[in-house]
């Protein structure tokens, strides 16, 4: 059975993944406390687990050497794009510093690394589809520091044969998550009101399940490694498509509130051609990932 560890791994993905697939992997977690505070002790049950942060460099590595894995997915990050800019030294920190002792450590034990980056890193362009291999111009902190955790592991590879994959990860959504469509969900239920920051603003979605089921197919494929890949779907809407979608499901008299929009953010449409030529590709629709979220989250504010 393959040992992997997850760095950050009880996250939305990284606790997804675990329920998905504890029986085809050994699995060792490093995450801080308030991810292991707000998780199933059910879930913890049969992986190795130690709390820290990536920025406590000699815990990480010791952790790592002690568990030895074959693959390192690093999940852990500062995020959010107003968080990140009102707090650069903490967000370069983690992001940054983390990533780097996350890096040394995986050379130490010669682990592939599978880092997780984020579709931001693309920032503004002309482009309509952003490629793989088009010149990264970060416009936020998170996403400038994103690309740097991206430059370190490239360099790792060059400088000291580092194996890795890279994936920059479109918005992800689905059940029992706590921001982007869930809250726009919640408020709609709760409030008769969703709240659109930039209403035609573009944004590209993938379902938790279809971003775990890329991670696997991934992970067992050798041609995979030293590449980067976009991590999404066919799916690319504005706020106020995705608002009047979730109206409509919830058949609900749901006032929309239109704010300003955020200029740090990024409109993203992804090429999936690399991701395609290699085999993969996002399988659930939009349509129906919001159906079934917003059918878990009218069934869990019941209980």
């Amino acid at each position: 059975m393959m040992k992997i560890l997850l760095v950050g791994g009880l996250g939305f993905i990284g606790k997804n993944f675990i329920q998905k697939f504890s029986k085809k992997y050994e699995f060792s977690i490093y995450a801080n406390q308030n991810s292991v505070s707000n998780v199933s002790k059910v879930l913890l049950q049969n992986v190795t687990l130690m709390e820290g942060l990536i920025e406590e460099k000699e815990k990480l590595t010791s952790f790592i050497k002690e568990v030895n894995p074959e693959i390192v997915i690093h999940l852990a990050a500062m995020t959010g794009l107003k968080k990140c800019q009102d707090n650069p030294k903490k967000t370069f920190e983690t992001n940054v510093n983390g990533t780097f002792n996350v890096i040394k450590a995986c050379i130490e034990i010669n682990s592939k690394l599978i880092f997780a980056s984020s579709f931001e890193v693309y920032g503004k362009t002309s482009k309509v589809e952003r490629e793989e291999e088009d010149i990264l111009n970060p416009v936020n902190t998170y996403s400038l520091t994103k690309m740097l955790g991206e430059e370190l592991v490239k360099h790792a590879h060059r400088t000291q044969k580092l194996d890795y994959t890279i994936l920059r990860i479109s918005n992800v959504y689905g059940p029992d998550y706590q921001r982007g469509i869930n809250t726009m969900i919640k408020t709609g239920m709760n409030e008769k009101k969703i709240y659109i920051n930039d209403p035609k603003r573009f944004k590209n979605f993938i379902h938790v399940n279809d971003v775990i089921d890329l991670l696997d197919a991934i992970i067992n494929d050798k041609n995979s490694t030293n590449e980067i890949f976009n991590i999404g779907s066919i799916d690319t809407l504005n706020l106020e498509e995705i608002s009047n979608k979730i109206s409509t499901y919830l058949q609900s008299d749901i006032k929309f509130e239109f704010l300003p929009g955020n200029e740090l953010e990024t409109d993203y449409r992804p090429s999936l051609k690399k991701l395609n030529n290699f085999g993969y590709s996002a399988k659930i629709s939009f349509d129906k990932g919001l159906f079934d979220t917003i059918k878990w989250q009218l069934a869990n504010e019941m209980i």
